[in-house]
């Protein structure tokens, strides 16, 4: 079984204050946030072409030009089909407010910015609740809430 490496976003904007977070409703049915695989001869150790990938999916779902640039990367390891394993390194973006996502048509159903508490519920999978735990936390943190 070949592991197959994703580059993931989790974009934040600021509403009176506080951090709402993107996710986007794939045609899969899952809500979750833009990732995007790398190039298929991608060294699984270059960060650069993770967040190549990242900010590659945001702009393809979601017509966001993101820029990460936040010193935040967690690894999410998941298995989408039996024999098929994912490693995806998730990084934070944070875009100005009131933004216009224009979503792909062919890749997503609908889209909606979440805070924390209803994003987090948003998520099917554990993993990905412990990533966005953990990106939460350090969005707070930037932004001087905690």
């Amino acid at each position: 079984m070949a592991e197959k490496l994703e580059g993931g976003v989790i974009i934040y904007q600021k509403v009176f204050g506080f951090p709402h977070y993107l996710l986007v409703h794939r045609n899969n049915g899952e809500w979750e946030f833009p990732k995007g695989p790398l190039k298929t001869d991608a060294d699984p150790k270059d960060l650069d072409q993770f967040k190549s990938a990242a900010e590659a999916s945001a702009k393809q779902l979601t017509n966001l030009d993101v820029k990460i640039k936040l010193p935040f990367c967690k690894s999410l390891t998941y298995h989408p089909n039996l024999g098929d394993k994912r490693l995806v390194k998730v990084f934070v973006a944070q875009v100005k407010s009131h933004v216009i996502v224009t979503p792909s048509k062919k890749q997503v159903m609908d889209y909606g910015w979440f805070d924390f508490r209803n994003a987090y519920h948003t998520f099917y999978y554990d993993n990905e609740r412990d990533v966005f735990y953990d990106v939460d936390q350090f969005v707070k943190k930037q932004l001087g809430l905690i």
